[in-house]
């Protein structure tokens, strides 16, 4: 296979790999996003220590609502380093993975191509470089779509105004007065919020269903507690 042919074959084929790209890297992510509960639980069954863990994450949950939503208070921890603002308290510390939901810009490197010799060669070598560059600008385009990033372990604080997390080397307030929307969701052991003045951010781990009883009381009181849907597995 020589001459037009051979470069008409190797442009059909270059034009289904830079088609598929983009969607294969969008599959991927989602796939991911969509087991990585899957996997948590899987390992937890496997790993003994690791159930042992997720029991007593789930029992000391269940502890803290009902010891809330009985009208019963929390003693205060005493907080070094962090500085609470005036008449606020601390209650809990745990530690949880943290992800925040945002997308990025899209960036790619454009090739212009400069190709000599016979028409057929320049007419697939210019089409190679133009299903490169779109290949190359879909890919940059899934990559920076809207996703769960920077998953990290982190350390964070619950006080009586806000969720205080150690990420990306820093400390960070995320305000109970700025939730605009708040998912519980114990089973997956995780919570979702949405805020009014930043991105979405999900906590999750063995804390998740600790986070989320204690949120509901702060967002809702002890009704909350009684009658929140998400908390349902608790109760």
């Amino acid at each position: 296979m020589t001459g037009p042919l051979a470069a008409l074959v190797v442009l059909l084929g270059f034009t289904a790999f830079a088609v598929g790209v983009p969607f294969l890297i969008v599959r991927l992510s989602d796939r991911r996003e969509r087991t990585r509960a899957r996997e948590m639980v899987a390992a937890t069954q496997r790993d003994p220590e690791l159930r042992a863990a997720a029991q007593r994450g789930w029992n000391g949950a269940r502890s803290l609502l009902g010891h809330l939503a009985a009208g019963r208070s929390l003693e205060p921890l005493t907080v070094w380093g962090v500085v609470l603002n005036p008449n606020e308290q601390a209650f809990l510390t745990y530690q949880a993975a943290y992800s925040p939901y945002y997308s990025t810009d899209a960036s790619y490197v454009h090739v212009n191509g400069l190709f000599m010799g016979s028409l057929p060669f320049m007419a697939v070598g210019s089409a190679l470089t133009a299903m490169g560059n779109a290949s190359r600008r879909d890919a940059a385009i899934a990559t920076a779509a809207l996703r769960w990033r920077e998953q990290q372990n982190t350390q964070l604080l619950l006080t009586t105004e806000r969720i205080i997390c150690n990420a990306n080397g820093r400390w960070m307030s995320f305000y109970f007065s700025g939730v605009r929307a708040f998912y519980p969701e114990p089973q997956n052991w995780s919570v979702v919020f949405e805020f009014n003045d930043c991105e979405p951010l999900r906590l999750a781990g063995e804390s998740g269903p600790a986070i989320a009883a204690y949120v509901t009381w702060m967002l809702h009181g002890p009704r909350g507690l009684r009658e929140h849907p998400g908390l349902e597995p608790l109760r």
